[in-house]
């Protein structure tokens, strides 16, 4: 797993190489940066007091009764909605009420807040991810022996937002969106729905040798997919999500969704 300190010296070289896409990576950096100031520690021994999770295919993490300072997750919300507002001024007013969710006495939890929709959602998923990744880098060892294949995170049950088929064999690795956590699920299927029907199943085209991109018909959901057998830069897939933002706005542009 790459820490968001590493990523961010990634990002950084990405951004002299890729002038093309300098707003993204801009962006991306400043976030980054902020992230990585975030510091959360986990509990001694939490991976042996929830290993009946693991095996029961439940999420290692319970958000709801998660115990930590809610406070600094909320004004790493808030630093999000500033730096999402200096990069993208048409998002800045509906930024200011998802701010002002996260600005309660003792900070916003996840599971009481009322704010909802994609922007918030966003918000609230680069604000938690400090902490739930440092819970996915202690689970790491446990499930990398249990082998889960469920189709959400199996350390904090969120859902993929990339994939790879891996150099050799072609399994098919699945990204949290939420913690970064790769996972190893069924090559035919949906993550999203579970739809199997290969009738329903697709791709577009990426115009770019070695990237997919998976949509269902059943949900309308999509999932950006590297295939490491025609093309392998040794890029981990939390860089590869910030880099392939084209197919993001080409999925989107044809009523796909994502996670």
């Amino acid at each position: 797993m790459t820490s968001d300190a590493e990523l961010l010296l990634l990002l950084r070289e990405e951004r002299v190489r890729r002038p093309d896409l300098a707003g993204t990576l801009d962006f991306y950096v400043e976030l980054l940066a902020a992230r990585a100031e975030a510091a959360h520690r986990v509990p001694v021994g939490w991976v042996e007091a929830v290993r009946h999770r693991f095996e029961a295919d439940l999420p290692a993490l319970d958000l709801d009764h998660i115990d930590c300072d809610w406070e600094a997750v909320a004004r790493l919300a808030r630093r999000v909605c500033e730096i999402t507002a200096r990069h993208r001024s048409d998002l800045a007013e509906p930024l200011t009420g998802v701010a002002a969710s996260f600005a309660s006495p003792g900070g916003a939890h996840p599971a009481v807040d009322g704010a909802d929709g994609p922007l918030f959602d966003f918000v609230l998923n680069q604000a938690l991810h400090p902490l739930v990744q440092a819970y996915a880098v202690e689970a790491a060892g446990a499930l990398s022996t249990l082998g889960s294949r469920a189709s959400s995170c199996p350390v904090c049950g969120g859902p993929p937002d990339f994939a790879a088929l891996e150099a050799e064999g072609g399994e098919r690795r699945l990204l949290c969106a939420r913690c970064d956590h790769e996972w190893r699920y069924r090559r035919l299927g949906c993550p999203f729905c579970g739809n199997e029907d290969a009738a329903t199943l697709g791709y577009l085209p990426a115009g770019r040798g070695g990237y997919r991109v998976s949509v269902c018909e059943r949900c309308r959901r999509y999932l950006k997919t590297v295939d490491r057998r025609e093309m392998w830069e040794g890029k981990p897939l939390a860089l590869e999500r910030i880099l392939t933002v084209g197919l993001d706005v080409a999925a989107g542009g044809q009523g796909y969704r994502a996670s």
